[in-house]
């Protein structure tokens, strides 16, 4: 007879998860070429040895090589019941962005490694994973370069710079100059402090995150590079770039947070400026395009014009030399007065006393900057001030001329007594002295007159000292006609008016 003995048993295989994942393993957010590892513990509770094995699921389908990313610190090992819980350690480190939910793209395989030579798979434990790797995401606004437009020199402006991370974790930014980092082939590193990447690595319930730190491959500074000049005020690094400053030049920003980044043009030379800015984020795509911002300034002294004088006299006659100008001809002409270049001087015509003549002088803006102008009357000299306010005068005082415009001032001049009166027309920029242009100055000159007539016939006068006319004797009917001649012998015009007494 035969005896035949057989066992039925079953093969227990008990797997654990980190708490909180729900049946699979869960990974979370993490940066690309990050890592992250979680642990799930394998025990046999089974009566006899047995074999485990950990493979990936094919992933023909969605065309993603998961072997690349993740990596196991044991994939197969036998179980023996008396053991201890068995930990394998699964790590995930992307290389590329990419999103997995619940997908069962591992299964461990229980092998019972009794039956033939190199055991039988008995049953295959689907493990689903759960993971999201990503690059940081920002924003930058404005989205066009800042044009700080013209500016007075002297003065200054900020512009605000908006940075967003919208991302899931924090991220680092740099600024620096385009050229330089051109001219040294490399990108500027985001933190003195951080020199490697350091690995974060969580397992299970505890998870341990190191402090951000720069991508290897990234952004790498070469021996022998040097940094840009920067300084660091109130703990606030400023990055100074020609006539602008940036600040914070370095700095981090938080997850689904903003930073606000300040431009300033300190507008201290005359012409246009114009600097590039590289921005540096730390952990974005390596492949992605490099960002750089423009910053436009053009910087002008405040100035009036103060060579073209047939512009600034146009309602007035203009001569290279008064002296070219007769008595007669320059009081015959129809205008106000006449401005000499040579002299510069501007001459009213005679005026009677008492009277006002007023004469216009065009202001003008050449530029692309408003200015404020000073207009005044000066004396010639201290001992000439005298009465000058009753005989020269100007409106307005104070001018805002707007860029590429013109304002007109009127001077009036209401001599007091018949004699020449000279005073100094001058308009200045009003500011600081290192920032105004030159101001237009001249001579005003003017002289007080009354009438003058002079009798030339008769000739004749009486012991009173009248003028006699002396007629023929006539007989009844007859007439005689005797002229009387007048000349007028002042510089203005006269009106006679002859009455019977």
């Amino acid at each position: 007879s035969v005896q035949i003995q057989a066992e039925a048993y079953d093969v227990a295989l008990d797997v654990s998860f980190p708490r909180g994942t729900e049946g699979g393993l869960d990974f979370q957010s993490v940066r690309v070429f990050d890592d992250h590892k979680l642990a799930i513990q394998l025990k046999n509770k089974g009566k006899y040895d047995i074999a485990y094995n950990i493979v990936f699921e094919s992933s023909a389908h969605s065309g993603v090589d998961y072997s690349k990313m993740f990596s196991m610190s044991q994939s197969r090992s036998n179980l023996y019941p008396s053991d201890k819980a068995h930990p394998v350690h699964i790590t995930f480190k992307p290389d590329r962005e990419i999103i997995i939910k619940d997908q069962p793209i591992l299964k461990c395989q229980v092998v019972d490694i009794h039956v033939g030579e190199h055991g039988e798979v008995i049953a295959n434990i689907p493990i689903k994973v759960s993971a999201k790797a990503v690059f940081s995401k920002f924003k930058i606004s404005p989205i066009n370069d800042i044009n700080f437009g013209s500016m007075v020199i002297g003065t200054r402006k900020t512009y605000p710079l908006l940075l967003e991370n919208k991302g899931d974790f924090d991220f680092k930014y740099a600024i620096t100059n385009k050229l330089a980092g051109e001219h040294q082939k490399q990108r500027v590193v985001l933190a003195a402090a951080a020199a490697n990447r350091v690995s974060r690595s969580r397992e299970g319930m505890n998870s341990m995150q190191s402090s951000q730190v720069f991508k290897p491959g990234m952004m790498k500074q070469k021996a022998g590079d040097t940094s840009l000049r920067t300084e660091v005020v109130g703990g606030i690094q400023k990055l100074t770039l020609g006539m602008f400053t940036v600040y914070s030049a370095t700095g981090t920003v938080g997850a689904n947070q903003s930073q606000q980044i300040n431009v300033e043009c300190m507008a201290d030379r005359q012409g246009k400026h114009t600097e590039e800015l590289l921005i540096e984020i730390s952990d974005r795509h390596k492949d992605g395009p490099p960002v750089y911002y423009k910053l436009y300034g053009e910087v002008f002294m405040p100035s009036i014009n103060v060579t073209d004088f047939p512009a600034i006299f146009e309602e007035h006659r203009v001569c290279k030399r008064l002296g070219v100008l007769g008595q007669h001809k320059f009081h015959e002409d129809g205008c106000v007065g006449v401005f000499g270049e040579e002299e510069h001087r501007f001459v009213f015509k005679s005026v009677i006393v008492g009277r006002t003549s007023m004469a216009r002088f065009k202001i003008i803006n050449p530029n692309k900057i408003h200015c404020d102008v000073n207009v005044s009357i000066k004396p010639v000299t201290q001992k000439a001030k005298g009465h000058l306010e009753e005989v020269f005068d100007v409106e307005p005082s104070k001018l805002t001329i707007p860029s590429h415009s013109h304002l007109y001032v009127s001077t009036s001049f209401k001599p007091t007594a018949m004699q020449c009166y000279s005073a100094i027309f001058e308009a200045s920029i009003d500011g600081p002295t290192q920032s105004k242009g030159k101001s237009l100055s001249f001579e005003l000159q003017g002289e007080g007159n009354l009438p003058q007539v002079a009798v030339v016939r008769p000739t004749l006068r009486n012991a009173a000292g009248q003028y006699v006319l002396l007629f023929k004797r006539l007989l009844l009917g007859r007439c005689q006609v005797v002229p009387i001649t007048l000349e007028n012998t002042g510089t203005i015009h006269a009106t006679i008016v002859a009455e019977n007494r």
